[in-house]
């Protein structure tokens, strides 16, 4: 299996899935009632929603909603798992 297949397989499991696609791009126009109806679809919960972030994450999208996070919040937790890292390596270069 290719990798590609790999990663639409698990698109087939998401609760958006036939979902209109419009919805996990409020970038262009969508409501915040409509913002909320994605997410909380998201969130019923989803069972691919950890794999739907992770693939936002590696593929660095930068508009929509994947894995119940737009892009800024995806910034945000990667800023984040950064400074940890870092931190990390720091403290124990000084032990």
């Amino acid at each position: 299996m290719t990798s590609g297949n790999v990663e639409k397989k698990w698109r087939l499991y998401a609760a958006c899935d036939g979902k209109s696609p419009s919805l996990w791009f409020p970038e262009y126009g969508a409501s915040p009632d409509e913002v909320m109806q994605a997410l909380m679809v998201c969130h019923k919960p989803c069972p691919v929603i950890e794999e739907c972030l992770s693939y936002a994450v590696s593929m660095d999208m930068r508009f929509g909603i994947w894995g119940g996070e737009d892009f800024r919040l995806r910034k945000v937790r990667q800023r984040t798992r950064r400074m940890v890292r870092e931190r990390s390596r720091e403290k124990n270069k000084t032990k």
